[in-house]
C-alpha cells in the first residue's frame, strides 16, 4: 500500500512526465521543436499526479515474482478505501516486468489497464503497443524490509510502501 510519493507539477513541455535519465521516447521526441525537456526536473505522468492526489482511493503496487530475482508482473491498483470487497479496484495499471542484476532495477512494460465501473472491467484507452517505449519504466529500489519498500521511478518520483498481506 502507498503510504507516500513524491509529487511533481504538470510542466507543459512534458506533458507525459519527464524521465530521469533524460530520454524521450513519447511525444517529446516525436515533436521536439513542441517539447523541450532543457532545464526541467523529473516529473511523474498526468494520470500519476491525478490518482495520487486523490484522498478517497488507496494504492497499492503488487511485484509479482515467481523465484529470486524472476519477476513477472508488477502491477499498480488504485482501489476505493470505502470498499472492503474484491471488486473495489477502480483502476489496474499491469506491466511485464524483469529483473536487471547488473543494475539491480525492475524493469517494466505497460500492456494491460482496465477500469471497474460497477463491476463491469472497461478498457483503458491508452495503446501501449503504440506508445513504445514511453509505456516502459523501471524501480530502483533504495531500502526493503519484510514490511515496507522505498523505491523510486523513471521519473524520479519515490515511492515508500507498506506491505499489506
Amino acid at each position: 500500500k502507498l503510504l507516500y510519493t513524491t509529487k511533481s507539477k504538470f510542466d507543459i513541455k512534458n506533458p507525459l512526465g519527464k524521465r530521469e535519465d533524460g530520454t524521450t521516447p513519447g511525444l517529446e521526441n516525436i515533436f521536439p521543436i513542441f517539447f523541450s525537456s532543457k532545464g526541467a526536473s523529473s516529473s511523474s505522468s498526468p494520470i500519476q499526479r491525478l490518482v495520487t492526489n486523490l484522498e478517497s482511493i488507496d494504492i497499492y503496487q503488487n511485484i509479482i515474482a515467481s523465484g529470486r530475482n524472476k519477476i513477472e508482473r508488477v502491477d499498480q491498483l488504485v482501489k476505493n478505501k470505502k470498499s472492503n470487497n474484491n471488486d473495489n479496484i477502480l483502476l489496474r495499471l499491469s506491466a511485464s516486468g524483469n529483473y536487471d542484476n547488473q543494475k539491480k532495477r525492475i524493469n517494466f512494460s505497460f500492456d494491460l489497464a482496465y477500469f471497474n465501473v460497477l463491476g463491469v472491467r472497461v478498457p483503458y484507452p491508452v495503446p501501449f503497443r503504440l506508445l513504445g517505449d514511453e509505456a516502459k519504466g523501471y524501480l530502483d529500489t533504495k531500502i526493503i524490509t519484510s514490511k515496507l519498500r522505498v523505491s523510486t521511478g523513471n521519473k524520479g518520483t519515490s515511492f515508500i510502501l507498506r506491505r499489506d498481506v
